[in-house]
């Protein structure tokens, strides 16, 4: 849907305050659609007019031409999809003309949709959904961290250059003294001012290293002439293509006030999106500084930096800028870390686990939480089956809490089955967010197991009393790659254990300095 004018509070779709009441008071009569993370970032840029001259989603006709196209129907170019696709389970309630209400996953109602077209969606990787295009009247914008900075979320600079040109930049790593020189550099030359947009997301799990991200960025901008740089946060929607990324970008910064816009390498390596950028309003300004010696890394190469210990030369980046990421990025012997075991059950999973849990107490100062396979099944797990999708969402649990152990510096030691390896690697990334994470794959045998049976479920499964058990009519998937491999079957629990805190010590994560450990002297 484009402008029409008129309908909402300047240039966002944020009502005038006078009107929040009435939007509310009708929003709670309507359907309500539950918005994920991506379509919470689609939805602030849409309500915050940095999609202008976007009213709200697009039509069929204009969703045709993107894809064909990158541009609108009217011909504009527009490399940006911004779609809404809902559960085909909802399609009686989207009757052309009808309204819908788009709500924030804690509940909070942001925006009332009016309807203007339903298409089926033939979105190979999702489920049964539909294509909703149509007007937004927006209540308020997606909550997320604001860090107390009053322009943070303020999308476009009003007024805030005078006369001069405003140079935007968009980021999504840390800045240092090589990216605020070729700044510094290009604001001397075109007489501008800067504003520089740090590229977040609405992943809760994210926010962490998001925030982070802005301190650092907030403290390099200190180094550019006081009075000339802004900074704010902006949804990031991650455009595969870098040419279109770049075209998206200078979208988002001409609607936020901005005359010039740089351009990163990838973009201009792709392709050449310079008469792109003029034909949408913006002056197109070169990345050149290349992979030089002294420019920057981005943030995952410089976390290995960090964590390992090496030493990062002074003049890479400011002090203060280093100060902070190394509060951000801690090394290993520092961090908190997941210890996730696997394997079948009767495997020794358990066993081992608390073993290991009282070697690290006496070892280590941090503390350490174990999150047993059956114990999280009758606690955190309690309503849920046997089902993939149910055992899947189990694993997620068990990360969730694992991650928030590790992220505050803690030992997690997770012992579930967790037969499927997607839902293992899943659990890999979301914890290697915070910390370390090391598999061990407890590999044994089904007979073994089998003539433990110290719960008595393979009996049960033979005589076809239980369905569903992991080995026998439920498959398990060994890890390709674990840290650790450990056979059962093979040496005690303690010899187990001991081995784990030798890999432990091998990768940093622990400090011995030569002792003993308990129970092997």
């Amino acid at each position: 849907m484009l402008e029409q004018g008129g309908r909402h509070h300047g240039r966002s779709l944020l009502p005038a305050p006078e009107d929040v009441a009435g939007l509310r008071e009708r929003s709670r009569d309507l359907v309500a659609i539950d918005l994920d993370t991506d379509q919470l970032a689609l939805l602030e840029l849409l309500l915050s007019g940095a999609l202008r001259p976007l009213s709200g989603y697009l039509d069929e006709r204009d969703s045709r031409s993107v894809r064909a196209h990158a541009r609108l129907a009217s011909g504009a170019l527009w490399p940006i999809s911004a779609n809404l696709h809902v559960p085909a389970a909802l399609l009686s309630s989207l009757e052309v003309g009808s309204q819908v209400s788009l709500r924030h996953p804690e509940g909070m109602v942001l925006a009332i949709l009016t309807v203007a077209d339903v298409v089926s969606c033939d979105c190979a990787d999702a489920s049964p959904s539909v294509h909703v295009g149509g007007r937004l009247d927006g209540l308020e914008l997606p909550p997320r961290p604001s860090l107390d900075w009053p322009s943070i979320r303020q999308p476009r600079v009003e007024e805030a250059s005078g006369s001069r040109p405003l140079l935007g930049y968009q980021t999504r790593r840390t800045l240092h003294r090589a990216d605020i020189e070729f700044l510094a550099d290009e604001m001397e030359r075109l007489n501008a001012d800067l504003l520089l947009q740090v590229l977040v997301s609405h992943d809760q799990q994210a926010w962490n290293d998001d925030v982070r991200r802005a301190k650092c960025c907030r403290l390099a901008l200190d180094h550019l002439p006081p009075g000339r740089a802004t900074m704010t946060m902006v949804p990031d929607l991650r455009i595969a293509d870098p040419a279109l990324d770049a075209v998206a970008a200078g979208i988002i910064l001409r609607n936020s006030g901005c005359t010039h816009a740089v351009v990163d390498s990838p973009a201009l390596q792709a392709s050449n999106p310079r008469e792109s950028m003029r034909e949408i309003g913006i002056e197109p300004v070169d990345d050149a500084r290349g992979r030089r010696a002294g420019e920057p890394i981005g943030d995952g190469e410089l976390r290995e930096f960090l964590v390992s210990d090496r030493e990062i030369p002074a003049e890479f980046t400011y002090p203060e800028v280093l100060a902070e990421l190394k509060r951000w990025f801690r090394p290993r012997r520092d961090q908190g870390f997941t210890v996730f075991f696997t394997g079948l059950s009767g495997a020794g999973k358990s066993t081992i686990a608390s073993v290991l849990m009282a070697r690290l107490l006496s070892v280590d100062e941090r503390p350490v939480t174990l999150l047993d396979g059956d114990i999280v099944r009758a606690l955190l797990s309690s309503g849920l089956g046997f089902s993939r999708a149910d055992r899947d969402l189990n694993i997620a649990r068990i990360a969730y809490v694992a991650a928030e152990v590790t992220r505050n510096g803690g030992i997690a030691i997770c012992a579930p089955i967790a037969p499927y390896r997607r839902a293992r690697d899943d659990a890999r990334r979301s914890i290697r967010r915070y910390g370390g994470f090391v598999e061990v794959h407890v590999s044994t045998s089904l007979e073994v197991a089998e003539q433990r049976d110290r719960k008595g479920l393979y009996a049960k499964a033979r005589r076809g009393q239980l369905k569903g058990l992991t080995g026998i009519d439920d498959p398990y998937e060994a890890p390709e790659h674990p840290e650790i491999v450990i056979d059962g079957a093979q040496g005690s629990p303690e010899e187990a254990a001991a081995r784990i805190i030798r890999d432990l010590e091998s990768r940093g994560y622990l400090e011995l300095h030569g002792r003993t450990q308990p129970g092997t002297g």
